[in-house]
């Protein structure tokens, strides 16, 4: 599970936001296991992200910024 506020903390240069670069920042330690977004903290710029699952709280914040939260299957 990664929070919004953490992902917010680190400056993306405009990458799609995966499970794979979720994990190059340090931001979940598996890669292999399936990854929820949670709504905890705020989203200030608008973002693509992938994952597995999002709770309803952080789907709205990631939309409200204009982007995009995308559910994939981990691999």
């Amino acid at each position: 599970m990664v929070n919004l506020g953490n992902i917010d903390k680190i400056d993306f240069s405009g990458k799609e936001i995966d499970i794979k670069v979720l994990f190059e920042m340090g931001l979940i330690h598996n890669i292999c296991e399936p990854v929820k977004i949670l709504g905890n903290g705020e989203l200030s710029k608008a973002l693509t992200i992938k994952a597995d699952a999002f709770s309803k709280n952080a789907r709205e914040k990631i939309e409200k910024m204009k982007g995009k939260a995308e559910v994939i299957t981990s691999v």
